[in-house]
């Protein structure tokens, strides 16, 4: 149900900015529905789920979790604005205020001794936070409407991007579950620390790379080969400035781990190193995405989302099998390697 949160409707509006006005208030009524079905999904899963364990308390929990989501589905239209105008700067200090809301009330929540809910109900007020800040500063008049025609025409691309963003879910996943399957939790432990270590590099350089490339790329829409000599200079920025940090972690990442865990987490060593090497395409096959999307081939990349999902999914359970989880390490890196070629391609 989250991926219909996030399904893509700040996308497809950042790729149609000439002609924002008219999209704006479709997609503001249509976020909100697919936030609305989003909720009922949520919470019948919980009131499903809550007889079967035995938990009633987790249907409250679960309500929590669905009202963030919905509040959140009203943001992709000022977002998409503000990248739009790039103004990077407000979204970053947009999230920085909402996530001091949701820390500062997380902790005092659990100072109370609310317990689990102290982690699901702040979310809804850090979203509202974020949502009334970026309504705000975006400049962008709240309307909403139900016109099916501008609804149809959103879904068309937006559905691809949702089903786009389910195979990431699962791939995301995908790793885990191989682990859990062929080896003990204290592996699996061993090995998401080293994968969550090695990503954060990239995450940090190319993750919050991508609300500028995007709207950046699409304004040189009508001139492929200025959009290309822009994403090419963009990757190679991306891979100077990411390749040091990366080969930097693999390389020292025993004496890094020694400083700062003592041995906790010797055992996470090869695997960070192996992951590392997969990193390193993998950081500059993320900007591909903006290129693609910039072009309007939300189609292409579900196709190419739905092709890696399989693939990725055979290859960790592969690696699983013969190797544990050092095998599903190298798998993870033969992955990116091989989707981030055919990405970049």
């Amino acid at each position: 149900p989250a991926v219909l949160q996030n399904a893509g409707l700040a996308s497809v509006l950042v790729h149609r900015q000439r002609e924002f006005d008219r999209w704006a208030k479709g997609a503001a009524s249509l976020g909100v529905a697919l936030g609305v079905v989003a909720w009922i999904a949520i919470v019948g899963a919980g009131l499903v789920a809550a007889p079967l364990y035995k938990s009633p308390e987790l249907v409250g929990l679960l309500v929590f979790v669905a009202t963030t989501v919905l509040v959140n589905s009203a943001a992709a239209v000022p977002n998409a604005r503000l990248q739009i105008d790039l103004r990077i700067g407000t979204i970053a200090r947009v999230g920085l205020v909402s996530n001091l809301a949701l820390n500062s009330l997380s902790a005092g929540m659990a100072l109370y001794g609310l317990g689990a809910y102290a982690c699901v109900a702040p979310q809804v007020v850090s979203g509202l936070v974020s949502v009334v800040l970026l309504w705000r500063h975006s400049g962008v008049p709240v309307r909403f409407g139900s016109e099916w025609r501008i609804w149809l025409a959103l879904l068309a691309d937006a559905s691809a991007i949702i089903i786009t963003n389910l195979m990431w879910a699962i791939a995301n996943f995908g790793d885990n579950i191989a682990v859990s399957a062929f080896a003990t939790k204290e592996e699996l432990g061993v090995y998401y620390f080293a994968y969550s270590l090695s990503f954060q590099v990239v995450q940090m350089v190319a993750g919050n790379a991508q609300p500028v490339l995007l709207p950046a790329l699409t304004r040189l829409a009508d001139d492929p080969p200025r959009q290309a000599a822009a994403f090419l200079r963009g990757a190679r920025i991306l891979a100077s400035v990411c390749f040091p940090f990366i080969a930097a972690l693999g390389f020292f990442c025993p004496q890094v781990l020694s400083l700062v865990w003592g041995s906790k987490w010797d055992d996470a060593v090869p695997i960070i190193r192996v992951l590392c090497v997969g990193m390193c395409l993998f950081l500059v096959s993320m900007s591909s995405g903006s290129l693609i999307t910039a072009q309007g081939r939300f189609r292409t990349t579900m196709y190419f989302a739905i092709f890696t999902a399989i693939e990725f999914i055979g290859l960790v359970t592969l690696g699983a099998y013969l190797g544990g989880v050092l095998g599903v390490a190298v798998a993870v890196a033969v992955h990116h390697w091989l989707a981030g070629t055919v990405g970049i391609w």
